[in-house]
């Protein structure tokens, strides 16, 4: 096997890893109730350029901070 293939072959994840990733995210956004928020991937999670075995998850959640400001805890 050439020498760069098998680099690639031992460092691309699985398409199981990436099912599985998907999974927890959508689990993860069902599970944000913030009123009119956007929550986006981001990282090497959405760029596909995360390493096979490497769990972590990026995820921003975005919201008008005037809806927000005032609220107890945020700003």
């Amino acid at each position: 096997m050439d020498f760069l293939k098998e680099i690639v072959t031992n460092i691309t994840p699985a398409k199981e890893e990436y099912s599985k990733l998907n999974e927890i995210v959508s689990k993860i956004k069902n599970k944000i109730k913030i009123k009119k928020a956007v929550v986006e991937l981001g990282g090497s999670g959405s760029k596909n350029t995360w390493s096979k075995g490497n769990h972590d998850i990026d995820l921003y959640v975005k919201f008008g901070l005037n809806e927000y400001k005032n609220k107890e805890g945020c700003c």
